[in-house]
C-alpha cells in the first residue's frame, strides 16, 4: 500500500525509541494478553505483518528476546487497530512529532503492552 511506504520505516525508528526507553529488560516476563474479539478497525494483513516485522526487528536491537518482541508487537498493531483507522494509523507517526497528545497515547499503548516482570 503506496500510504504505508514512507512511514514503516518511522514506525521502525519510533518502536526502537520507545522500546530502549519504555522497557527494561525483564528476567521473564508474562506474555501479554490480546482481548478475544477482532478489533475495531481491522487492518490489511500486509500493513500488520510490515509493521509487526519492523517493531520485532526494532526490539530485538534492544536485547528483548524475540518470544517477547512478537508479543508485546502483536499487542501493540492490536491496539492501533482497535483505537485509530487505517488512515489515523497511517498518519501516525507525522502526529507523534507535531502532537503531545498523540505522543502520550502512542507511548501508552507501547507501555500497555511491553513485557513485565512476574512477581
Amino acid at each position: 500500500m503506496k500510504i504505508f511506504r514512507n512511514s514503516r520505516s518511522r514506525f521502525g525508528i519510533f518502536t526502537l525509541v520507545l522500546f530502549a526507553t519504555a522497557i527494561s529488560i525483564p528476567k521473564a516476563a508474562q506474555s501479554q494478553q490480546i482481548p478475544d474479539r477482532a478489533p475495531t478497525n481491522a487492518y490489511p494483513e500486509e500493513v500488520t505483518s510490515r509493521f509487526i516485522n519492523s517493531c520485532v526487528t526494532s526490539a530485538i536491537q534492544t536485547e528483548l528476546p524475540e518470544a517477547m518482541a512478537q508479543s508485546a508487537c502483536r499487542c501493540m498493531i492490536w491496539q492501533f487497530q482497535d483505537r485509530y483507522s487505517l488512515e489515523d494509523f497511517a498518519t501516525l507517526p507525522d502526529r507523534v512529532n507535531q502532537d503531545e497528545q498523540a505522543s502520550r497515547e502512542f507511548l501508552s499503548i507501547v507501555s500497555s503492552c511491553s513485557p513485565q516482570p512476574n512477581s
